[in-house]
C-alpha cells in the first residue's frame, strides 16, 4: 500500500484506507437485542465488526482502486495543443480522489484531449471561398455575417446557444476578382472554453475566462481560367493574443499565437483537387501558470504543484492534406488524407487519417 501510494499517504492515513476497503462479515443480533460492545463501533444495535475477523480481511485489491465515484478530475479539450505539450514537459502527473477521499494518480492523457479537426481556434467572419475562410465555430448563432449589396465590408457578431462564447468583429473581402486580399479582425470572449477547446471539472473551476483578439489576412492568386477553373494558390496567415484567467487546474495564460497555410486548387466544372500545407494556431511566445493536485486527501487536505513554464513548444506541427472532390449525376464525392508532423507539438509524433464522403443531391 505504501509502494502504491508513494509519499502521498501517511502511515495513519494508509491503515484508514486498509480499515475501510476491508471484508467484512458482522455478527448477526437477534431480533432485539445489542451488539457486543466490542464489536460495536456507532452504539447502534447492528455490529459493524466480526467477532471472528475484527475489522476484516484485507482486500488489497480494492485498496489499490478507487472506490465508488471519482472527483477532482475533468477534462480539457486542448484547441490548439500547446497547453497539453507544456504540461506534459513538465512530468506532473495529477491525482483524482475517490469516494473515500483518497488519491489515484492519473494520466494526464485521461484529463487533456485533442480537439476535433474541424474546430477552428479563430471563428471566421466570412462566407466565401477564399484563404482566409476556416470551419466556423460549431453552435454559434451568427446575427449579422453578410453583406449589403456590393459593400466589400462585413459586420458580425456571434454567441453560441450556451452564452458561453462571444465573438465580433469586421472583415474586408472584395470578390469581384480572381486576383484579391482579405483580411479580418475581431474579438473573441469565451467562458470554459481555450480558444475553441472546452475546459470541464476542475479544469475550469468557477471563473474561467478567456479573451482574444486576432487579425487574419490572406491573398489568392488565380493562374488561368475562372475563380473556379484552372489552377489557383491561396495564402493565408492569422496573428491572435489571447490571455486567460481562472481559478481551476489552469490559473492563467498569456501568449502570442500564429497560423499560416498554403493551399493549390487545380479544378474544372466537375473536378475539385485541393493540397494543403499548414501549421495550426500555435504560441509563438507567452506562459502559463496552472496548480494541479498531486496529492493528499479531501479529508486532511489536498497537497498541489504550483507551475509556471513557457508556453512556446519546442516543435510546431506541421499539417499535410489533400482532397479530391468529383460532382456528377448522383451527387458529390470526395476522397481525403492527411498526416501530422510533430502532433500535438510534441516531437517525433506522428499520426494520419483518410476518408471519403458521398453526398446525394436530389
Amino acid at each position: 500500500m505504501k509502494q502504491y501510494f508513494g509519499d502521498t499517504l501517511t502511515m495513519e492515513q494508509v491503515l484508514q484506507r486498509v480499515y475501510a476497503t476491508a471484508d467484512v462479515t458482522p455478527d448477526t443480533v437477534d431480533g432485539g437485542g445489542q451488539c457486543p460492545a466490542h464489536l460495536n463501533t456507532d452504539d447502534d444495535p447492528e455490529c459493524e465488526l466480526s467477532s471472528t475477523h475484527g475489522r476484516g480481511l484485507m482486500n488489497l485489491e480494492r485498496a489499490t482502486r478507487p472506490v465508488g465515484a471519482v472527483s477532482g478530475g475533468g477534462t480539457f479539450v486542448d484547441a490548439t495543443g500547446s497547453i497539453g505539450a507544456a504540461l506534459a514537459a513538465q512530468g506532473i502527473t495529477p491525482v483524482v480522489f475517490d469516494s473515500l477521499g483518497f488519491p489515484f494518480r492519473q494520466p494526464l492523457v485521461a484529463q487533456v484531449g485533442a480537439p476535433a479537426s474541424s474546430v477552428d481556434p479563430v471563428p471566421a467572419f466570412l462566407s466565401s471561398r477564399t484563404a482566409t475562410d476556416s470551419p466556423q465555430w460549431r453552435g454559434l448563432h451568427w446575427y449579422r455575417n453578410g453583406r449589403s449589396g456590393d459593400e466589400p465590408w462585413v459586420f458580425a457578431t456571434a454567441v453560441d446557444r450556451s452564452g458561453e462564447v462571444h465573438t465580433a468583429g469586421f472583415a474586408y473581402a472584395p470578390l469581384d476578382s480572381n486576383e484579391y486580399a482579405t483580411w479580418q479582425a475581431g474579438f473573441v470572449g469565451e467562458r470554459n472554453r481555450l480558444h475553441g477547446g472546452l475546459a470541464q471539472g476542475s479544469w475550469s473551476g468557477d471563473g474561467f475566462w478567456h479573451y482574444t483578439s486576432f487579425l487574419r489576412a490572406g491573398k489568392r492568386w488565380a493562374l488561368t481560367g475562372e475563380s473556379d477553373h484552372g489552377i489557383g494558390i491561396e495564402v493565408a496567415s492569422t496573428v491572435a493574443h489571447g490571455s486567460m484567467r481562472g481559478n481551476g487546474v489552469l490559473r492563467e495564460t498569456n501568449a502570442l499565437f500564429t497560423s499560416h497555410a498554403v493551399h493549390l486548387d487545380v479544378s474544372d466544372e466537375d473536378r475539385r483537387t485541393r493540397l494543403t500545407v499548414e501549421t495550426p494556431l500555435h504560441p509563438e511566445r507567452g506562459d502559463f501558470r496552472a496548480r494541479v493536485p498531486v496529492g493528499g486527501t479531501l479529508t486532511d487536505g489536498v497537497r498541489y504543484a504550483d507551475i509556471r513554464a513557457n508556453l512556446a513548444p519546442s516543435s510546431r506541427e506541421v499539417r499535410l492534406s489533400g482532397q479530391h472532390e468529383v460532382t456528377g449525376r448522383y451527387g458529390r464525392f470526395a476522397v481525403g488524407a492527411g498526416t501530422r508532423f510533430n502532433a500535438g507539438h510534441l516531437a517525433g509524433e506522428r499520426d494520419w487519417y483518410a476518408g471519403m464522403r458521398w453526398q446525394l443531391e436530389f
